[in-house]
């Protein structure tokens, strides 16, 4: 027993000095994006308004950004012109105020709860808060069972409030957190963020209660805290029938989120799938003129304050402008992330004065009358069989359809035109227009399987570098022209043995050949739970992985172009799964790629590479049939791919047995 075990002993102890390398080296990686971010997104905030010196140009600058966030948001479709149908479940009448419980149907199938409190006394028709809830959970009564204490307030005083539940914490509850929990990165290729679909519902509850009698459809106003909050900040930046909002505890700047890394803490409800890479302070300054009141808390480690005041202060150039710089303040209260009473008091005096003109300081909300979980439910009688609540993630973005019809030549030069045109403004933006130096790197030289071969690094990005190893023919005539390949090395399958994928060794012939190391993959590594917060991060930014890596295959070509051996009309990407669809896009951006070699790819996005909002635009099926000319593929093609060959590219030569079948 004791060789066994000794055994055992020095290959944990070898296992553990390995692994203490690949540490090393993830942690540099890591570094470098967190950097490569925190750059990024501070030079765009001090450069947002730049040139913007009245409110004329500003006006202009609104619309723009405001048709971007729209779009992110899926609120850019037409309008229901009939507002929802609703059901009121029960009704409670409180010396106060009337409760109803309502079930709202804010799209076929899409059933949201919500709370109505209508005042009794005084007479109609009375201001409306849309309160959003925020992250309590209450079970089956709905997180609107958390916050009822604000509805019975308001209405106690003359305003009807709406409390709705969020989606992940209502009756009948479906998660925010797929892509923070579960890592269903299809929700950034789908644009899917759970705030859209709770702007949506809020949207389309006001639609319905501007038909009520009792609301003034002109004196609506909005709060929430935490996520609650953040939803009241994009619910007023998007719809103009807001005429005040108090968000709480829910927004900080984007430079304080990428620089205090807050992913982390975050939920995916907070966050739009960020496409057109706006930043937090552009999109706050929407609201201007509009009253509205930023609250906080100063130990609120969610939303620290030098970045909360951060926020305020840039959107106060805007608000400048209108000379409405009183109608945007900020209110800061001791203590964390709380829905305390200290911090309820200035958003009340803010709607007392706002809608009902009452200039009041107050010290207290004083008692307040509300009801048991009980008498809040909504769907007594269970939840409707035909909900589609529970599928709005697959199903609330628009997406691309692609018909696999048999395509003309002129029709496919037509669609690549345009897809090229939309992919670099809609989902790859922050590609720069002229790249940075290379500032390349080369290793020392050698020579293996009658190749010369060097290591090579350079430069995607300012503060990231693509690795690499270059090779070419032993005895290499001078001033000879050769083809090259560009082979993108894929080690996540199997990956964790370090001679996986050495694909310098294979017999390339007469080519010249640069085989790369994505971001976040070989000696590039990140460690997987950084990883994946990192790539939420990304988002937050504007940008995604597989984005950054779709860079570095640009990056790569135009490095291949430079060198003096290499003939820049014959380049040929070739890469496997998500990592060779990388390429594809690659070429597709490139436009003069000659050949693109892909082994078993992936059949959609939605099992990757994630861009932000590629969906909407397209898919990989319909890619690989406008460059069917160019695509040889081969291993596991996915059956959605080879029928929409099949049917569009009919007697194609795509699909191959071996790597070299396809350099042929």
């Amino acid at each position: 027993m004791i060789k066994p075990l000794y055994r055992m002993l020095i290959s944990v102890l070898l296992c553990g000095l390995w692994l203490t390398g690949a540490l090393q080296a993830w942690n540099e990686h890591y570094d470098a994006v967190q950097r490569h971010f925190e750059t990024m997104v501070k030079e765009r905030f001090d450069q947002i308004f730049d040139g913007i010196e009245d409110v004329a140009e500003w006006e202009k600058e609104r619309a723009v950004i405001k048709r971007k966030l729209l779009k992110m948001l899926g609120h850019h479709r037409t309008w229901p012109v009939q507002p929802p149908d609703v059901r009121i479940t029960s009704r409670v009448e409180r010396p106060d105020y009337v409760l109803e419980c309502i079930v709202f149907e804010t799209a076929p199938g899409l059933f949201i709860t919500a709370n109505f409190y209508i005042p009794r006394k005084g007479s109609g028709p009375y201001p409306l808060i849309i309160y959003q809830s925020g992250h309590s959970p209450r079970g089956y009564y709905g997180n609107k069972n958390a916050f009822k204490h604000h509805g019975a307030w308001f209405a106690a005083r003359g305003i009807s409030c709406l409390i709705l539940d969020t989606i992940e914490l209502g009756e009948l509850p479906v998660t925010h957190h797929g892509l923070y929990s579960y890592k269903w990165y299809d929700w950034f290729s789908r644009g899917y963020s759970p705030l859209a679909a709770e702007l949506y519902n809020a949207r389309r509850a006001i639609d319905y209660l501007v038909t009520r009698a009792e609301v003034d459809g002109q004196r609506i106003g909005a709060t929430g805290i935490s996520g609650g909050g953040v939803t009241t900040f994009f619910l007023t930046l998007i719809d103009d029938r807001i005429k005040a909002a108090a968000p709480v505890s829910g927004v900080c700047s984007t430079v304080g989120h990428i620089e205090r890394r807050l992913a982390v803490e975050h939920c995916d409800c907070m966050y739009p799938v960020n496409s057109a890479g706006l930043l937090f302070s552009e999109m706050g300054a929407l609201a201007a003129p509009r009253p509205f009141l930023l609250c906080n808390a100063l130990s609120d480690g969610l939303f620290p304050q030098p970045y909360f005041e951060q926020l305020v202060d840039k959107m106060r150039e805007i608000y400048r402008l209108y000379e409405a710089s009183d109608n945007l303040r900020a209110a800061t209260v001791p203590g964390g992330h709380a829905d305390s009473e200290s911090i309820r008091l200035p958003v009340y005096q803010f709607f007392l004065k706002e809608f009902l003109g009452l200039d009041t300081t107050l010290t207290e909300h004083g008692p307040v009358d509300t009801l048991k979980a009980e008498q809040l439910l909504c769907h007594g009688d269970g939840f409707p069989l035909n909900e589609r609540l529970t599928r709005i993630h697959e199903e609330f973005m628009p997406g691309a359809v692609f018909t696999a019809e048999r395509l003309t030549s002129e029709g496919r030069e037509a669609r690549l035109k345009e897809l090229t045109h939309t992919l670099r403004s809609e989902v790859f933006p922050y590609f720069p227009e002229s790249g940075v130096s290379f500032e390349t790197k080369w290793g020392e030289q050698s020579n293996m399987w009658k190749r010369t071969m060097r290591t090579v690094s350079f430069s995607s990005f300012a503060e990231l570098r693509v690795e690499g190893i270059y090779t070419v023919p032993e005895h290499l005539e001078q001033g000879r022209r050769l083809p090259a390949l560009l082979v993108i090395r894929d080690r996540r399958r199997p990956s964790w043995w370090p001679d996986v994928n050495r694909q310098e060794g294979y017999d390339w012939g007469e080519r010249a050949v640069l085989i790369i190391e994505h971001l976040d993959n070989d000696s590039r590594a990140i460690d997987d739970s950084l990883a994946h917060q990192m790539e939420r991060q990304a988002m937050i930014a504007g940008q995604s992985f597989d984005g950054i890596r779709t860079y570095e295959v640009l990056r790569s070509l135009e490095l291949l172009r430079s060198l003096p051996e290499v003939d820049p009309e014959r380049i040929t990407i070739a890469g496997s799964g998500a990592f060779g669809v990388n390429g594809l896009y690659g070429a597709l951006l490139d436009g003069k790629v000659n050949r693109v070699v892909l082994e078993s790819p992936t059949a959609s996005h939605i099992e990757g590479p994630h861009y932000l909002g590629v969906l909407i635009h397209t898919d990989i099926p319909e890619v690989v049939c406008l460059m069917s000319d160019k695509v040889r593929l081969y291993g596991t093609v996915p059956v959605q791919i080879a029928d929409a060959l099949r049917n569009a590219v009919p007697g194609n030569t795509c699909l191959k047995n071996t790597l070299a079948d396809c350099l042929k």
